[in-house]
């Protein structure tokens, strides 16, 4: 990866002319992501992305929801193969089985997400 086209700064070569010529755009060290702008990187994310990363996104992306109890988020396993997420575990709350199915889809890069939580039996 040699990096993204942000628009049409010319940073770091000087002078700051408009319009930049498309040479000019990031030739050095970064020179332009070929496949779109800013919008559209998330392509590039999702081909870049292997399934540990995945993995390790959802677990952050579960870990910065507020909305999951934080004894409810150690007790979710998260396996991801061939961009396939896997949830387990069991939860107290309905609330974190459901926002641990919502935010492990909203990774860029997984392509599903099986949610095998259960709930805790309350006694």
């Amino acid at each position: 990866m040699r990096g993204f086209r942000w628009g049409y700064w010319s940073y770091p070569n000087p002078p700051w002319v408009w319009p930049p010529s498309p040479v000019d755009l990031y030739s050095q060290p970064f020179d332009s992501y070929s496949e779109g702008t800013c919008e559209n990187f998330s392509v590039l994310d999702q081909r870049l992305a292997d399934d540990e990363d995945l993995r390790e996104n959802i677990i952050v992306s579960l870990y910065d929801d507020p909305r999951i109890p934080r004894s409810d988020k150690e007790r979710i396993t998260v396996e991801v193969q061939e961009k396939v997420a896997r949830l387990s575990g069991v939860v107290r709350y309905r609330q974190s089985k459901l926002q641990a199915y919502l935010d492990a889809l909203a990774v860029v890069g997984v392509t599903d997400v099986h949610n095998e939580i259960k709930l805790a039996e309350l006694v």
